[in-house]
């Protein structure tokens, strides 16, 4: 089974309409799923994630949703792994470091691709992402799939936002930490590493460097804050541009780099981008 792109749906303002339940059913399918994929035995725990979102209605509102799609096995389509992110309501942002906010990232599927999976995240409103955060500290819970898990799965939700919390005061750590070029490139080297496969086009056409370039005045300080906020956008959004090696005088091949869109390498991404931005701070004492 090989997961693509993936079906989203997604706000990138807080200020407006909060994505509704009812807007699910076309773009994400697989979250409301009543029952498991028919490949799983009597003794796989259903966890219905709108039966979780449901719960959840009241203090949390959805900010986004997307799904994997299966290119073999159609019927697994409504029931493939998805991820929703949610943010607690009435809830101010920090405006000093960007407009963050604390958020739950939920990630769950039907078809035995996954376990229950809950984490904190941090939603930045200038540049749309949203960073998982890896360390666990903060808070991640993953479940296996137990037909009476639902109400532990929103006990252990409310926990997880909370202590996404503590990781905004890691962030304002981070904006009084201020980098070296080496520590740069070394940071920007190792998301690059993940990022692009090595010796592919676009790995070869996109240098490391092409990471820390700011999309914006406000990234463009060399704190670490800054540093890891625009080497993950440049990351996760796509749209860098470069040209491969010159071959008998004549300039390579362009490449446009992809937004990421699957649900596995968003979450792998943004995880390990917060574990370098740690080791980074460590270092720092």
């Amino acid at each position: 089974m090989k997961y693509l792109a993936t079906n989203m749906v997604t706000t990138s303002d807080f200020n407006s309409a909060p994505i509704m339940l009812s807007d699910l059913q076309a773009a994400v399918p697989s979250i409301v799923a009543t029952e498991a994929h028919s490949s799983r035995s009597d003794k796989y725990g259903f966890i219905s994630t709108m039966d979780i979102l449901l719960g959840l209605r009241d203090r949390f509102a959805i900010t986004k949703a997307m799904q994997s799609r299966v290119r073999k096995d159609g019927t697994r389509q409504a029931f493939t792994k998805h991820m929703v992110r949610l943010r607690a309501r009435n809830v101010p942002g920090v405006q000093e470091l960007g407009g963050i906010f604390p958020e739950l990232v939920l990630i769950n599927s039907h078809d035995g691709s996954g376990s229950y999976q809950l984490y904190a995240g941090l939603f930045r409103l200038v540049c749309t992402n949203g960073m998982v955060v890896c360390s666990e500290e903060y808070g991640r819970v993953k479940l296996r799939h137990n037909a009476s898990a639902v109400g532990e799965v929103i006990d252990a939700s409310y926990t997880v936002v909370e202590r996404a919390n503590r990781a905004i005061e890691n962030a304002g750590q981070w904006s009084r930490i201020e980098t070296s070029r080496d520590e740069r490139m070394a940071f920007a080297e190792a998301v690059h590493a993940l990022r692009f496969e090595p010796g592919t086009d676009a790995a070869k056409a996109i240098p490391a460097d092409r990471l820390l370039a700011p999309r914006r005045m406000a990234d463009s300080r060399d704190d670490l804050w800054s540093v890891v906020n625009r080497v993950q956008e440049n990351a996760i959004k796509g749209g860098l541009v470069g040209f491969g090696p010159v071959r008998n005088g004549r300039r390579g091949r362009m490449s446009t780099a992809r937004a990421v869109t699957g649900v596995d390498q968003d979450v792998k991404l943004n995880r390990a981008i917060w574990a370098f931005g740690e080791k980074l701070a460590a270092l720092h004492g």
